[in-house]
């Protein structure tokens, strides 16, 4: 009978420690799982303003990475409905935003990268605006003329596979990728994109290559 007891009040002992440790172990892998890509490769800490895609007077609008990131060949549908990856944007420059049609923030800066393409939009560079609505395309092109969206095209994943893949923090999200479908930069939130500030420091990534 003494060893059960001893058994018992043992096992008493250890039941908090590994608790803690169980939970702990939860903590971390929950971090690690949540921890974007972004954040992993940025040259910089996210802090609030540049989460919320703010502008300083001296700040520029898009965080760089630490190094030019090799993005994941994504897979989408075009205006007409077939399936095209990242790959197919090889040569040019794009600004590729990740957004969806129920998202507050993305509606406010959709007419403004709607103006940013009108101003930018060429062969050297193209905005890639991609809706991970789960919804049929067509509500993806309700909701441009609701806008009065006249230059992007629409891009759809329904899939969502673009928002996993890239571990993105929340949308909108923007990333600026170079001709050789490298990320040079990001932001997190909506942009004033057609801004003389953001417009000036997009030409500038585009004259300098």
């Amino acid at each position: 009978m003494h060893g059960f007891y001893w058994v018992v009040k043992t096992l008493k002992a250890w039941i908090p420690i590994v608790v803690i440790a169980t939970i702990g172990a939860g903590l971390v892998a929950f971090y690690l799982q949540t921890t974007s890509i972004i954040d992993r490769n940025s040259s910089v800490e996210l802090d609030s303003d540049v989460k919320r895609g703010s502008i300083g007077a001296s700040r520029s609008v898009l965080t760089p990475f630490k190094s030019r990131w090799q993005l994941p060949d994504l897979r989408f549908m075009n205006r007409k409905g077939r399936e095209i990856t990242l790959e197919a944007f090889r040569g040019s420059y794009v600004l590729l935003n990740v957004w969806a049609t129920w998202c507050a923030p993305c509606r406010e800066e959709m007419p403004a990268l709607d103006r940013l393409q009108k101003k930018l939009g060429s062969p050297e560079f193209h905005v890639l605006p991609l809706s991970i609505d789960q919804a049929h395309a067509s509500v993806i092109r309700d909701f441009y003329d609701d806008l009065g969206i006249k230059f992007l095209y629409v891009y759809h994943d329904p899939t969502g596979s673009a928002f996993s893949n890239l571990n993105l923090p929340g949308i909108p999200a923007t990333i600026l990728i170079d001709s050789n479908g490298n990320g040079i930069g990001y932001v997190v939130g909506p942009v004033e994109w057609d801004s003389q500030e953001v417009v000036d420091e997009i030409r500038d990534y585009l004259v300098k290559g």
